[in-house]
């Protein structure tokens, strides 16, 4: 008796197993890198819309890091606030835009980099540089920095036209 209930029972895992599906989904690497993009460009335009501070913590992970100069990493939102406060940063402008976006083949991580530029409230240009963004996708399908770290040197010359000044209406 026993080893007809245990040949029963095998036959029936057996038969629950061959029914579930093993397939996973296909995930469509391009589409995830493109709104990942999307969000680094929506991001910076929250920067010059409603302040580097709002749009930072708005699009950072709770677990973000900022990598920053002469400073030790800024870990957490907590943080965030603490270090733009002591900056001042409300009188900033930033301006970025992403030139290129790499995702993971998993489509939970992903990095852009690009070109950011800084200005003070009077439109003055005060800096250029490159930056990198680390991505993590969420629970809820959004994208969240969770590395962020930028570099500046790029040299403070008029911009011309066509390649080096920012333009916010097309990000």
């Amino acid at each position: 008796m026993k080893i007809k209930t245990l040949t029963l029972n095998f036959a029936l895992l057996l038969l629950i197993f061959s029914c579930t599906s093993t397939e996973k989904k296909k995930i469509d690497l391009n589409k995830e890198r493109l709104a990942v993009l999307n969000t680094d460009f929506d991001f910076s335009k929250m920067s010059v819309k409603e302040g580097v501070v709002a749009a930072t913590l708005f699009y950072s992970a709770k677990k973000s890091v900022k990598l920053v100069a002469e400073s030790l990493p800024v870990e957490g939102k907590a943080n965030l606030k603490k270090y733009y406060k002591s900056l001042n940063a409300k009188d900033f402008i930033i301006n970025w835009r992403p030139i290129k976006a790499t995702i993971s083949n998993s489509a939970d991580l992903a990095y852009t980099y690009g070109i950011f530029e800084y200005r003070n409230d009077k439109a003055k240009l005060i800096g250029k540089g490159t930056y990198v963004t680390i991505w993590k996708k969420q629970k809820n399908g959004d994208w969240k920095w969770v590395l962020d770290s930028a570099n500046e040197g790029l040299e403070k010359k008029k911009p011309s036209a066509k390649t080096d000044s920012i333009n916010t209406e097309n990000l």
